[in-house]
């Protein structure tokens, strides 16, 4: 009986520059390693969070251009712990995403974060799903009045 346990991230390679960023902001006492051996599951990933005392958690990117989370699990419900684990590392993840857009991206000049990533819940496909948004403010001067901007949620 196998006891590695793999999920999906909305990690992207695309966005790697912003995965070890986040993972040491959600998990300051972790060490973050790069292509490392994954305890637990003996296996090699791109990202290993070790904590002193708990199994290691690896992230390794997927043909899809995705990271899968792994881990070792010694029982039933674990799924949820890494769960728990990685939301920060979500919050901080989107976060980053959202800093790296707004510097590479000449349509979103003179735009700021406003706040923080907050949780909330949309409709889609007739189907509740959970997002982060971040309030977005400045960006094109607009009216008659100097410095008049707009803003809005990502």
């Amino acid at each position: 009986m196998s006891h590695k346990m793999e999920g999906k991230t909305s990690l992207t390679v695309e966005n790697n520059d912003c995965i070890e960023e986040a993972l040491q902001e959600a998990m300051p006492n972790a060490t973050i390693l790069k292509n490392e051996i994954c305890n637990g599951i003996r296996e090699r990933c791109d990202y290993v969070i070790r904590q002193s005392g708990k199994h290691d958690i690896g992230l390794k990117a997927k043909q899809d251009g995705t990271y899968a989370v792994k881990q070792y699990n010694p029982g039933y419900g674990d799924a949820k712990k890494i769960q728990t684990i990685m939301n920060p590392v979500y919050t901080s993840y989107v976060k980053s995403v959202v800093k790296k857009a707004l510097k590479g991206n000449p349509q979103l000049a003179g735009m700021k974060m406003n706040g923080d990533v907050k949780d909330a819940v949309i409709m889609k496909d007739g189907k509740e799903k959970k997002v982060k948004h971040i309030r977005l403010t400045g960006g094109f001067t607009s009216g008659n009045k100097k410095n008049n901007t707009s803003g809005g949620w990502v």
